[in-house]
C-alpha cells in the first residue's frame, strides 16, 4: 500500500539529498581549509606583470577592482608589449560582449600604453576582456591584473569612504604643551570596504619636529600613522592629513593645532566652535563662523583666513585681517571662492613683547559648483592642493614570493598645476633607479610608475623611497616597505612529489579533483544500494508503525499445568500422638477453633467471661506460659455423634481480647440453650485415636483457663 511505504521513502529522500549535500560541500571546505579562510582579501600577492606568456594586461590604477561603485566613471589602463609583431588594434568587451573601448594604431607599435573611462552599469559580479590584434594576424587575450588575483570585476550599490577613527583631543599630553614637552598623537582610520586608503600628511613649513611613523600604510583598509616630537620654538602649529580610497567624493580630512607656549608667556588657545561639524554648500552661499580666544594675557585682534592647504600659509585667502579683539564671529561669502574643500583659520594675538599668536581651524567647508558639470570627469579623479602619490604596491601587508615583483604607484599634481616630469625620484634600497622606470601618462596631472627589476631581488624586506614636485613647487614623498619571503617560506607552500616541487595550490586543485571524480562514481552506487535494500524490505514484510497500537490484542496469559494427583484429605493431614505433644509448644493447634464447647460449660463460660471484661489488665499483660504438663490419661469414651459440631471461624478469647470496650459486671438474663440437635450436614468422622487427641487438647485449654481466671480474681482481692 502507498501510504505504508510514504515514510519509508521520505528517509530514502533524506539520505539522498545528505548525499548530494556533502558530496557539493566537500570540495568547498577543503578549499576553506588550504586557504585557512574565505576571505579573497587575504590571498598572496600574485600581480601579473608583462611578460612572453602575458602580453597585454587591464588594471584599474587608482581604485579598487572589487569594489567598483555603481554607475560611477573609473579609469581603466592597458598596457602592452607584442613578441616578434606588432600591435594593430585594440578592443575590449564588457559581461555582455559589447565593445566599450577600440583603438587603432597607426605606426607599428610593438608597446604601447594606454586608459580609457569605464562606467559599471549593474551591481553585482562584472567581466572585462580585450584583445589585440596583431599585425601579422592572430590575436593576444588580454587579462585582467591585480594584486590579489582574482579573476573578475566586482561592483557595488555604494562604494563608502574610509573614515578617521581617533581624534586630536586624543593627544598625549593634550594639544597644548609648553617647550621642551614631548607631544604624541596617534592617527588611525579604516575603511569598511577593504579598500587602501591612500594619504597625504602636511605639517607647518620649515618645522619638522613633528616624525610620523607609519605602522599600517592603509593596505586592506588599514592606516595607522603615529605622531611624535617636541621643540623648544614656541608657536601654533598646525597639522594636515587627508585620506581617500581613490573616488573624488571619499576624501576626508583632519587638521589640528598644536600650541606650543614658552615658560614665561602662553599662546591664546582659539577653537572654532560654529561649525561644529562638516559643512557642505553651493557656491555663493554665506555661512556663519564664530570662535573663541582664551589667554591669561590681553588678546588685541584676530584674522580671518579660508584655504584648502592649512599648513602652507602663502596658500592662505584672507577674509579679514582686522577684526575687533572683542569680536568673535563673521559672516563668510563664498562667491569669490572656486569649488572645493577648504578650511576656516582664525588667528588670535596677544599683547605681549614678542606677542604671541594662537590659530584655531575648522571641520571640512566644502563648496559645490551650481553651474552644469563636466560630464567627462571622472569619479577617481581626485585632485588636492597638494601633490600626492597613492596605490603603492606591493604594500607592506602582501606576501610577495617573486623576486622579479613589479613596483607600481601613481602620482598625483595639485590643483591647477601639472607634474615636473623632471623632479621625479625612485629609490630601491637605497639605490637610485629613476632612469630605469617606465612612466605611463594618464593625464598631464596623474602620471603611473612602473618598475620592473632585471635581476632578482633579495629575500627579505625592500625598501621603497619615491618623490616628486609639481609646476608650482610643491613636493610629494612616499616610503614603505615589503616582504620578499625566504627560500625555507618558500618550501612551505609547496610539496616535493617524486622529485618536484609542486606549488601547494596546484596540489589542492588536482586533490579536489580527484576527491569529486570518486564521489561521483561512488554516489551512485550508495543511492542504488539505498533504493533497492528498501525495496527488498518492502517486499519481504509489510510495514508496521510501532507508534500505533496492534489492530488485533496479543494473549498474554500463561499456561499453568493442572496437576493430575490425587488431593490429600484432611485426615491425612492429622498428626500422630508423638508429633502433637512436640508441636503444641512452638505452634497451635488449628483444630481449638473448629471444637464445639460442650451445653453444660456454656453458662459458666458466660459468667466468666462478664466478670474478667471489666478489668484491663488481661488486655495489658501478656498470656502467662503454661508449664508443660503431662497428657491426660483418659479412658477413651464414645461420643455422641450429635455433639460432633464442624468447625467454627472464631478464635479463642484469650488470643484476642476486647481492647476498648467496657462490659457492665451483670449480664441481663438470658434463655436457656436450646439443646435441640441443629440440622448440619454430616462431617467426616474421626476415628478413636482422634477424637482422644482433640479431647485431651480441649482438657488442657480448659484447664488454663482456670487456672488464669484464679490468678485475676486473687489479684483483684489484694
Amino acid at each position: 500500500m502507498p501510504l505504508k511505504s510514504a515514510p519509508g521513502k521520505f528517509k530514502q529522500k533524506s539520505v539522498i539529498y545528505l548525499t548530494f549535500f556533502l558530496l557539493l560541500s566537500i570540495p568547498l571546505v577543503l578549499y576553506g581549509i588550504a586557504k585557512e579562510n574565505f576571505d579573497l582579501r587575504k590571498r598572496a600577492f600574485e600581480d601579473l606583470q608583462l611578460s612572453d606568456e602575458y602580453q597585454c594586461l587591464i588594471s584599474f590604477p587608482n581604485v579598487n577592482p572589487y569594489s567598483l561603485q555603481e554607475g560611477s566613471t573609473v579609469t581603466v589602463q592597458v598596457d602592452a608589449r607584442i613578441k616578434d609583431d606588432y600591435a594593430r588594434e585594440l578592443r575590449i568587451h564588457n559581461t555582455q560582449g559589447q565593445i566599450i573601448y577600440s583603438e587603432v594604431f597607426d605606426s607599428s607599435k610593438t608597446e604601447f600604453e594606454t586608459s580609457f573611462a569605464y562606467s559599471p552599469e549593474t551591481s553585482g559580479k562584472a567581466d572585462m576582456t580585450g584583445t589585440v590584434t596583431k599585425g601579422q594576424g592572430g590575436l593576444v587575450e588580454c587579462k585582467i591584473t591585480s594584486p590579489l588575483n582574482i579573476h573578475g570585476l566586482q561592483v557595488v550599490p555604494e562604494n563608502s569612504a574610509p573614515e578617521f577613527l581617533s581624534k586630536p583631543s586624543e593627544s598625549l599630553p593634550s594639544q597644548n604643551i609648553q617647550t621642551g614637552d614631548m607631544y604624541e598623537y596617534t592617527l588611525t582610520a579604516k575603511d569598511i570596504d577593504g579598500d587602501n586608503i591612500n594619504y597625504s600628511y602636511s605639517f607647518t613649513p620649515r618645522a619638522d619636529w613633528l616624525k610620523p611613523t607609519v605602522i599600517e600604510d592603509g593596505a586592506g583598509g588599514n592606516l595607522t600613522v603615529k605622531f611624535k616630537g617636541s621643540t623648544n620654538k614656541a608657536a601654533s602649529y598646525l597639522a594636515h592629513v587627508l585620506i581617500h580610497d581613490g573616488y573624488s567624493k571619499n576624501v576626508r580630512s583632519q587638521s589640528w593645532v598644536i600650541n606650543v607656549s614658552p615658560k614665561e608667556n602662553d599662546i591664546p588657545i582659539v577653537t572654532i566652535i560654529e561649525p561644529i561639524e562638516s559643512l557642505r554648500i553651493d557656491k555663493g552661499t554665506t555661512f556663519k563662523t564664530s570662535w573663541e580666544s582664551v589667554d591669561l594675557n590681553h588678546i588685541v585682534g584676530h584674522e580671518l583666513y579660508v584655504t584648502n592647504n592649512p599648513t602652507d600659509e602663502d596658500l592662505w585667502i584672507e577674509i579679514d585681517k582686522e577684526i575687533p579683539y572683542n569680536q568673535n564671529n563673521y559672516s563668510i561669502d563664498t562667491s569669490d571662492l572656486r569649488p572645493g574643500t577648504y578650511k576656516v583659520i582664525v588667528k588670535s594675538t596677544d599683547n605681549q613683547e614678542p606677542p604671541a599668536s594662537g590659530i584655531g581651524i575648522s571641520p571640512e567647508i566644502v563648496i559645490s559648483s551650481i553651474e552644469e558639470t563636466d560630464d567627462k570627469k571622472r569619479d577617481d579623479d581626485v585632485l588636492l592642493a597638494q601633490p600626492q602619490i597613492v596605490n603603492v604596491s606591493p604594500s607592506s601587508t602582501d606576501e610577495v614570493t617573486d623576486k622579479l615583483v613589479t613596483i607600481r604607484a601613481t602620482l598625483i599634481s595639485s590643483e591647477e598645476t601639472t607634474i615636473d616630469d623632471y623632479s621625479i625620484l625612485f629609490e630601491l634600497n637605497d639605490k637610485d633607479l629613476s632612469e630605469e622606470i617606465r612612466i605611463n601618462k594618464i593625464s598631464k596631472e596623474q602620471y603611473t610608475i612602473i618598475y620592473h627589476p632585471e635581476r632578482e631581488l633579495d629575500f627579505g624586506v625592500n625598501k621603497v623611497q619615491l618623490s616628486f614636485k609639481d609646476k608650482e613647487g610643491q613636493e610629494a614623498s612616499r616610503t614603505w616597505s615589503f616582504v620578499i619571503k625566504s627560500d625555507k617560506d618558500v618550501g612551505e607552500d609547496s610539496f616535493l612529489i617524486f622529485g618536484y616541487e609542486i606549488p601547494r595550490n596546484v596540489v589542492i586543485i588536482v586533490g579536489i579533483g580527484l576527491i569529486t571524480v570518486i564521489l561521483a562514481l561512488i554516489i551512485p552506487f550508495i543511492i542504488f544500494t539505498i533504493w533497492k535494500g528498501d525495496k527488498r524490505k518492502d517486499d519481504r514484510e509489510p510495514y508496521q508503525n510501532d507508534k500505533l497500537p496492534p489492530s488485533t490484542p496479543k494473549d498474554t496469559t500463561q499456561y499453568v499445568e493442572i496437576s493430575t494427583q490425587e488431593p490429600e484429605y484432611l485426615k491425612d493431614k492429622v498428626k500422630t500422638k508423638e508429633e502433637t505433644h512436640t508441636a503444641d509448644e512452638e505452634k497451635k493447634d488449628v483444630w481449638d477453633m473448629y471444637s464445639a464447647p460442650k451445653p453444660e460449660n456454656l453458662k459458666e463460660e458466660s459468667e466468666e467471661i462478664s466478670e474478667s471484661q471489666p478489668t484491663k489488665i488481661v488486655q495489658e499483660q501478656p498470656t502467662p506460659t503454661l508449664p508443660s504438663q503431662e497428657p491426660l490419661q483418659t479412658t477413651e469414651s464414645e461420643i455422641p455423634e450429635s455433639e460432633i459440631s464442624e468447625p467454627q471461624s472464631t478464635k479463642v478469647v484469650q488470643e484476642q481480647p476486647t481492647p476498648t470496650e467496657q462490659i457492665p459486671p451483670t449480664l441481663p438474663p438470658q434463655e436457656p440453650l436450646q439443646t435441640t440437635e441443629p440440622e448440619i450436614p454430616e462431617p467426616e468422622i474421626p476415628d478413636a485415636q482422634q477424637l482422644e487427641n482433640i479431647f485431651s487438647q480441649i482438657q488442657q485449654q480448659k484447664t488454663g483457663e482456670e487456672t488464669q481466671q484464679t490468678e485475676v480474681v486473687n489479684q483483684q482481692g489484694t
